[in-house]
């Protein structure tokens, strides 16, 4: 397959733009965002769509310019492929899966691809990177050709609360609340310190920074900060514990856990997830989720061990986009 970003690649894109004369692809106009959406979320479920609505009504209330990487091919007043390289923060694109109407030829597929190529490579971005089942093997065509990566296999995990009884935290250990303006770079500092023989996607490591790892879970849609915690030790700061809370259902979500190497492997990990159960219970939840990088084996094992269990699986595909420091 062609890769788009190569100078092979960059000839061909010239040849299909010359062959697909009446296909222009650029960001839509505001009357267009409406038929842009539908096709882009025409590939999930009536509730899902329904849901992804809201998202985007909630989230231009507080973001006016989400549209902003909006990308879509047009011609005769139709749209016939779309995609959204949604801007996190710092420097991560988050890239959703491209879309395009049935009737659409490979290689004019192939055109859009090269200019969503063109736009990840002008952007200021760091990384783009995508989540995508791994039944979807189209999808997967698209990434090749836009020269991402296979990084790592995510799998998602549920632990239900109904059983979790009380507990306290492992001796010694306490948790102070996160706060954004006080305790943000120390924070960062624990999130950049965690990863030194980390199983946790460390091709990624290569790709971003401990700012966008935190910055990222702080924007996600639905997290708020208020149950994020530093894990200390003899008043040191050893890990961290970001736990969400979803307001439209009784489910929490552990978005972020990590212990610095020194106080691994004694099993603070695993009485920290078992305290961090009975929290979620004691604020309502019915069920606490996580995702999980399938090849780091000692965080499996301890989630396992507590009770979780995968109920889904993606592909987590990245690709960089300049040099980071």
């Amino acid at each position: 397959m062609m890769d788009a970003s190569s100078d092979d690649g960059a000839q061909q894109l010239t040849s299909l733009q010359k062959s697909n004369p009446d296909y222009r692809v650029r960001t839509p106009r505001p009357h267009e965002y409406l038929d842009v959406l539908s096709l882009l979320f025409d590939r999930f479920p009536q509730a899902s769509r329904e849901s992804l609505y809201r998202w985007v009504r909630n989230a231009y209330q507080q973001r006016p310019d989400i549209f902003k990487g909006l990308i879509m091919m047009g011609r005769h007043g139709r749209v016939h492929a779309a995609t959204w390289a949604y801007r996190l923060p710092g420097s991560q694109l988050m890239l959703w899966r491209t879309n395009y109407s049935q009737s659409l030829e490979v290689s004019v597929r192939r055109y859009f691809l090269g200019e969503v190529n063109r736009y990840l490579a002008a952007s200021d971005a760091a990384i783009a990177w995508m989540s995508i089942k791994p039944e979807d093997e189209k999808t997967r065509q698209d990434l090749e050709w836009l020269a991402f990566e296979k990084v790592t296999d995510l799998a998602t995990m549920v632990s239900p609360l109904r059983r979790v009884e009380e507990v306290g935290l492992p001796c010694g250990v306490s948790l102070q609340a996160f706060d954004h303006q006080l305790h943000r770079d120390r924070l960062i500092n624990v999130v950049n310190s965690a990863r030194e023989g980390s199983l946790d996607c460390p091709v990624m490591d290569k790709l971003r920074d401990a700012k966008d790892v935190v910055e990222g879970h702080l924007y996600r849609d639905g997290c708020n900060s208020s149950d994020w915690c530093l894990v200390q030790q003899d008043g040191e700061d050893v890990g961290c514990l970001l736990l969400s809370h979803h307001a439209d259902q009784p489910q929490a979500e552990l978005v972020y856990f990590a212990l610095l190497p020194q106080v691994r492997g004694h099993g603070m990990g695993r009485e920290l997830i078992r305290f961090v159960q009975f929290k979620a219970k004691s604020k309502g939840a019915d069920y606490l989720s996580l995702t999980c990088d399938i090849d780091n084996h000692p965080a499996w094992k301890t989630y396992c061990q507590t009770g979780f269990v995968e109920v889904d699986r993606w592909e987590f595909h990245a690709k960089g986009l300049r040099e980071t420091s």
